[in-house]
Formats: structure tokens, sequence, C-alpha cells
């Protein structure tokens, strides 16, 4: 698991990669929302993101099928966990 130091926004939290036509988010979730650490393109050139921005914040910074995947990866851990824990 890789964690990051806290000056890119993650306190401890497992940071998470989603990847989409060679393009890849690395990000994180607190308190059920979507934080961006950065993009890093096809050329290996990566964009961090001041204070790692909320999902929705990233919607004009990203490729928008990277977007949904990222969205999507992380209903799919979130009711994954859901079906885990006991009732």
């Amino acid at each position: 698991m890789k964690r990051l130091s806290t000056d890119t926004g993650a306190r401890g939290e497992e940071i998470r990669t989603t990847e989409y036509d060679g393009i890849t988010a690395t990000w994180f979730a607190r308190d059920g929302v979507i934080r961006v650490v950065g993009v890093r393109d096809t050329d290996g050139a990566e964009t961090l993101f001041d204070g790692a921005p909320s999902l929705g914040e990233c919607f004009d910074r990203m490729p928008r099928r990277l977007w949904d995947r990222v969205r999507f990866q992380h209903r799919d851990e979130r009711l994954s966990e859901g079906a885990r824990s006991p009732n």
C-alpha cells in the first residue's frame, strides 16, 4: 500500500491509482470525498494538484473517461466494503 505524506493532502489514507488509455490518476478518499493528487500522461509527464482537489473540481483537468473510471472505482470499492461489513 502506497502512502503519501501530508503535504499532498493525504493523512495516511490509502492512495489509489486508476488508469485509462495510458493516463493514470492518483487519488485517495477522505470522508467519502475523492481527492485527486495528480495525473500522469502517456509520455510520463505528471501534473500534481495543490491541496488534492475533489474529483468534481478536476472535471476539466483530466480526460472525462478517466474521471468516470475514478468515480466508478471508488463506488465499487465502497460497495464491496459494505458487502463485507456485518449488519
